[in-house]
């Protein structure tokens, strides 16, 4: 079982690398089988691991595809490994299991330009920031952050509420205490990225809602 497991993982690497969906859907299939001989009362981290790792090969599909089928496929394998992980004796997987799936809760909502998969993402995500605080996972805190901070980039387009803006960037400021330019350079222009994109989207919606009127957009605040 332990090499089939390991020969899956593989095949995801290799998949993922290569975009070859016949070697992820060949590395889920030898998932699934090593399921089928775990215990989940048993051995909940070793079941939770081999859902996880099933989930993130459809959400890698649906990525490359842009297809919405997978993306669910993966939201439904996500949200049952959460149910053997708690928050205590399973807290570091139960936070990766959780990042992986607002990943795909919000790729779903800018796919139906929805409100409701991206606000389910946000409640997911502040869960993780509960799960992994920024003195103990600095790293792993800032990461959530700045997906935070695109899935209420993406809400406020789906909603047109502009208050989801100013959080999305208030957010990425947040992520900037950890992501410095001189320490992590990408993440720093990712986050400096991310609000540039929502002040611009903010300023066009902000115009339209004030078209006519006279007045002034508001400014942006959190900068």
């Amino acid at each position: 079982m332990a090499a089939t497991a390991n020969l899956a993982s593989a095949l995801q690497a290799i998949g993922e690398r290569e975009k070859r969906h016949d070697v992820l859907l060949e590395s889920v299939a030898l998932s699934r089988e090593v399921l089928s001989e775990v215990d989940q009362v048993k051995e909940p981290l070793n079941w939770a691991g081999m859902q996880n790792n099933i989930g993130n090969a459809f959400k890698f599909i649906a990525e490359d595809h842009e297809n919405e089928q997978p993306l669910e496929t993966a939201i439904a394998v996500h949200t049952e490994a959460l149910t053997v992980l708690d928050g205590k004796s399973a807290r570091f997987l139960r936070a990766m299991v959780l990042m992986n799936l607002s990943g795909s809760l919000t790729e779903v909502g800018r796919f139906r330009n929805s409100a409701e998969p991206l606000e389910r993402s946000i409640t997911v995500l502040n869960e993780v920031l509960l799960l992994a605080s920024k003195e103990r996972f600095p790293m792993q805190w800032a990461n959530t952050k700045l997906n935070l901070s695109a899935a209420l980039n993406s809400l406020g387009i789906a909603t047109s509420e502009i208050n989801c803006f100013e959080r999305a960037i208030l957010t990425n400021n947040d992520a900037l205490t950890v992501y410095t330019r001189d320490d992590h350079p990408l993440h720093w222009a990712n986050c400096r990225w991310g609000i540039g994109n929502s002040i611009k989207t903010y300023g066009r919606k902000n115009t339209r809602r004030c078209s006519g009127t006279g007045s002034r957009p508001n400014p942006v605040r959190g900068l």
